[in-house]
């Protein structure tokens, strides 16, 4: 599950995060995470937002990344973690 990709140093990586359910269930925070759950990076935008774009920037030396969204109302319907995506898989 995931890709591999060549990296020869640090990737710019493009995220796109959209939720269809608007203000009620807005993402409040993104986050790159690595090896042992380590963040890498993250991104709160200044209020809840529906859509967002950030790019951030993934160090080769971390193996592999996946991004972890935190919207209002989690999956339990309190406010939460809700999205992972597969790993992307670093190779040199």
């Amino acid at each position: 599950m995931g890709s591999t990709i060549s990296a020869g140093g640090p990737l710019k990586a493009r995220v796109e995060v959209q939720d269809p359910d608007g203000a009620a269930d807005a993402v409040t925070l993104v986050e790159l995470v690595g090896p042992g759950g380590a963040v890498l990076a993250a991104f709160a935008p200044g209020s809840p937002s529906a859509n967002l774009l950030w790019e951030p920037e993934i160090p080769a030396s971390a193996g592999f990344a996946y991004l972890r969204v935190t919207t209002v109302s989690g999956l339990s319907g309190g406010p939460g973690v809700t999205a992972w995506t597969a790993p992307v898989w670093l190779s040199d």
